[in-house]
């Protein structure tokens, strides 16, 4: 299914569809839609991907020992 109203940006040399860019997001007194919310997370993605820079993304408890099938996510 196309959607017309779909906004097209072109982020490090790919193009990404935002569907429904108009979309308001949280409540009616912010008046933030999704395409605002996609182009703040573009603006802080260099300094928060940098914070978490060789983290670990997941992290699995073994609360039982060491096996595979005690892992707790």
């Amino acid at each position: 299914m196309k959607d017309d109203a779909a906004e097209v940006l072109s982020i490090e040399g790919r193009e990404v569809r935002v569907t429904h860019p108009d979309k308001p997001y949280f409540s009616k007194q912010t008046k933030l839609s999704k395409l605002d919310l996609v182009r703040y997370y573009l603006s802080v993605a260099p300094g928060a991907l940098a914070g978490i820079r060789d983290r670990p993304l997941v992290l699995k408890r073994f609360v039982d020992g060491g096996g595979l099938a005690d892992a707790v996510d």
